[in-house]
């Protein structure tokens, strides 16, 4: 049941017959449905705002508020009224049957019902809830990612700005071109980022991969270092790097110097005191490259850290500075770790003894 739904579907029932009771609950308990049960409209509306079921079954004639009056009631709560609502009832005039569909009701079954029928028209509800939420999440989070991929545009156009504007002082030809190759990288990560945004959409599938190349470490971690050394520069950070010449990870370069190595060392900045310092270091072990970013900064509590991949649960922190953002730079860069096989782990305290944290990324360290 988990398998199909994401999780095993929770089902009011509410009747005032004890044997109608009795009789749905047995039909759905053995599919694995877990169960709650009201008696009359008020009961049900409780239940109903306490446990969020995924699912009502409703009769029509009930004490306390009859169905109709509590479908109407349902449908007009913000967070219950998507709740798809079964009528089921005796009553079998057009004119019944037609109120319950104007009230909000997704189906009306009739009594005496066949249980299979009656099985098979609550699994189909739930099915399209579920395949309802999935599309509105996946739909949400892909509009926050494609707002973070834009805020990271912002980087490389202000690293151009940027050359632009030393470029006006200079009135040598030959020093001028010293400067060419990075205006050539902003621009080519700019596009780089422009392209990625295009391919958004895709990343959640499973058959979608990235044009994954083994890149020089080294390179890649110079590059967005020099991209935030005007924020790191603010605070006065230190940013120490001890890196192998030797290591090369297998990524794909646009989305990890502009998404991964941005949003890591841009959250070390934002949560670090003035003054403090930044480590970067690298291991190999076996076929994987570790890379750990460690800072001094005002690290985590347990629950902030249990939630910081679950884009349903963000909650964004301000910086030591006032700094904003969104939160949704650590699930992205989970996702594009997803795509080049690699890993992440955080490790975060925000003790007054000992506070700070450390992201540790693994990567591959070859094609194989």
């Amino acid at each position: 049941m988990e398998k199909a739904y994401g999780k095993q579907p929770r089902i009011l029932i509410a009747d005032d017959l004890q044997k109608n009771i009795q009789v749905i609950g047995t039909i759905l308990r053995k599919e694995g449905f877990q169960i709650n049960v009201a008696v009359n409209g008020k009961q049900a509306l409780d239940l109903a705002e306490k446990t969020v079921p995924d699912l009502i079954l409703m009769d029509i004639m009930m004490p306390g508020g009859d169905g109709i009056e509590t479908c109407r009631k349902l449908k007009e709560h913000r967070i219950l009224k998507k709740i798809p609502i079964i009528f089921i009832s005796a009553k079998s005039e057009p004119k019944d049957i037609l109120r319950g569909f104007e009230v909000g009701g997704s189906d009306y079954v009739l009594k005496p019902f066949n249980s299979n029928e009656l099985l098979a028209r609550v699994k189909n509800h739930l099915e399209v809830k579920f395949y309802r939420e999935m599309l509105e999440k996946l739909s949400y989070e892909r509009q926050e990612l494609i707002h973070i991929l834009c805020h990271d545009l912002s980087n490389p156009i202000v690293g151009i700005l940027g050359v632009l504007e030393i470029l006006e002082e200079v009135d040598n030809f030959e020093e001028a071109k010293k400067y060419f190759s990075y205006l050539d990288k902003g621009a080519k990560n700019a596009y780089g980022i422009i392209e990625l945004v295009r391919k958004l959409e895709k990343l959640d599938k499973s058959d979608f991969n990235l044009d994954l190349q083994l890149e020089k470490l080294t390179e890649l971690i110079d590059e967005c270092v020099g991209m935030i050394y005007l924020k790191s520069e603010k605070k006065s950070l230190k940013i120490i790097t001890n890196i192998s010449e030797e290591h090369e990870v297998l990524v794909e370069r646009t989305s990890f110097i502009n998404s991964v190595l941005m949003n890591i060392l841009t959250n070390s900045i934002k949560f670090s005191n003035p003054g403090g310092t930044i480590n970067i270091s690298s291991q190999k072990v076996e076929n994987q490259i570790f890379i750990s970013f460690k800072d001094e900064g005002i690290g985590m509590n347990q629950k902030t850290l249990e939630s910081i991949f679950q884009i349903e649960n963000l909650k964004s922190r301000r910086g030591t500075a006032g700094e904003t953002g969104t939160g949704f730079g650590m699930p992205l860069i989970k996702k594009f770790l997803g795509k080049y096989g690699g890993s992440i782990s955080i490790y975060s305290s925000d003790s007054k003894e000992k506070h700070g944290t450390e992201v540790v990324i693994g990567l591959k360290a070859s094609k194989v």
